[in-house]
């Protein structure tokens, strides 16, 4: 009976970001024959999740957009100026959820990205598993004007990203 309660319970979550133990990465083609990997780090936010009833789940996360960190570090600081993320002025990359629904494969959560002062809807598939949630989507960058001035041929048009949110 206990290990039942403990069961559903564990269905039924609510919990902030260990924002220690998450990541968010990333990758995007570059020149068309490499692909440029990073993250960030920082990742933040409350979690309301309710695999019994998904449309009661809940996200609203932010990410801080300083953090990013490809490895190199004349490229992370172009990236951080104005003709990318400029971050002195749009600190932080922000999902707030609009729904959940339960698929054959996990869960979908539709929302609202916000990147550069443009939100746009997306979904996130996910899954879930004890204490994290793992989602992949992919974005088009020039949708929310970043490195509106660099062609898809230097760097690509669609980013790929990959977020491990553990609960506290």
């Amino acid at each position: 009976m206990i290990a039942l309660l403990l069961f559903i319970a564990a269905l039924n979550i609510q919990s902030s970001i260990n924002t220690a133990a998450s990541t968010v990465n990333f990758e995007i083609d570059n020149f068309g024959i490499k692909t440029v990997k990073g993250s960030f780090a920082q990742l933040e936010g409350e979690v309301i999740f309710n695999a019994n009833d998904p449309a009661k789940s809940s996200f609203s996360a932010c990410v801080n957009a300083a953090t990013v960190n490809t490895g190199n570090r004349k490229r992370d600081e172009h990236l951080r100026a104005d003709d990318f993320f400029n971050t002195d002025v749009h600190p932080s990359i922000c999902f707030t959820s609009t729904g959940v629904r339960k698929t054959t494969l996990g869960w979908v959560a539709s929302g609202q990205l916000t990147l550069l002062n443009t939100t746009k809807e997306i979904l996130i598939p996910f899954t879930f598993n004890e204490n994290s949630i793992d989602g992949q989507f992919t974005i088009r960058r020039l949708d929310y004007g970043l490195g509106a001035n660099t062609g898809t041929f230097t760097v690509g048009d669609e980013v790929r990203i990959a977020v491990h949110c553990v609960l506290n």
